[in-house]
């Protein structure tokens, strides 16, 4: 008798790999089916509207604080009082910031380094700038002068004793230099730093000085002054406010400017 053939090994009932892929695709088919029944249900669609109105809420806070932030460093503000000196400089008076208060009585050198100069033209070539606004120059004396009357010729310009603000080797105001180019060498009896204080110098004696008619009319009034017309075409001034490209798009540079072209609109009388 030939042995017996050995019998396959017996493996335990169970789903095979088809039939267990299928059932679980079924199940897959069934999922949006108890989704809907979820979501359909009223608590569960109030969470959700609530959810997205939560989301809604977020977003518009998140717009407001956005703009608010823009808005602040286009309008920033310091709490001080400034004035300006005989040399034109800006001198802070007073503070309520306890941070600005050890510097009262100092002079405001600039905002930053960088802010920019505010110049007439001809000082500062191929950077930005703003101008201001424009004035013309005339000649004033005190309205007792005996050497002037409402006019002058221009043989007088070299005959007469002037006082003349940043009068000094290589630096002239303009119509000072267009004078000496025209052949007039003036008698300068009086030089001082700074057009302000130009009247105080010329009231109660004969001398005369040049500066800008806009100024002059503010610091030296009639009838205790008299403006008198150049006898010559006195080239006028642009006053502008000059910066470095660097700070073109910035937000507080962009407002720094905006305050330059406020107060020229003001000094001209358009603002």
């Amino acid at each position: 008798m030939s042995p017996a053939e050995p019998k396959p090994p017996s493996w335990p009932a169970s789903k095979g790999w088809y039939d267990t892929l299928v059932s679980g695709v079924g199940a897959l088919d069934a999922l949006p089916t108890g989704l809907d029944k979820l979501t359909t249900t009223p608590g569960h669609r109030w969470i959700g509207w609530r959810l997205r109105g939560l989301v809604l809420t977020a977003l518009v806070v998140c717009v407001l604080v956005v703009g608010l932030v823009r808005a602040l460093a286009y309008s920033p503000w310091v709490d001080a009082q400034w004035s300006v000196d005989a040399k034109g400089q800006v001198v802070l008076q007073a503070s309520r910031r306890a941070e600005l208060q050890p510097f009262v009585g100092q002079t405001l050198v600039a905002l930053r380094a960088v802010d920019g100069f505010i110049l007439p033209h001809g000082f500062v070539h191929d950077v930005p700038h703003l101008d201001a606004y424009t004035d013309r120059w005339v000649i004033l004396a005190d309205a007792e002068n005996p050497r002037v009357g409402d006019r002058l010729a221009f043989a007088d310009l070299q005959s007469l004793d002037w006082v003349l603000a940043f009068h000094r080797q290589g630096s002239h105001v303009p119509p000072v230099r267009q004078m000496q180019l025209l052949g007039i060498d003036l008698r300068v009896a009086v030089a001082i730093e700074g057009f302000i204080a130009l009247p105080g110098y010329v009231a109660g004696t004969e001398r005369v000085t040049i500066i800008q008619e806009r100024l002059a009319r503010e610091i030296a009034p009639a009838p205790a002054f008299r403006l008198i017309e150049c006898p010559f075409e006195a080239v006028p001034l642009t006053e502008a406010l000059w910066w470095h490209p660097a700070v073109e798009h910035d937000p507080g540079h962009a407002w720094f400017r905006g305050v330059v072209r406020r107060a020229g609109d003001r000094i001209t009388g358009t603002g």
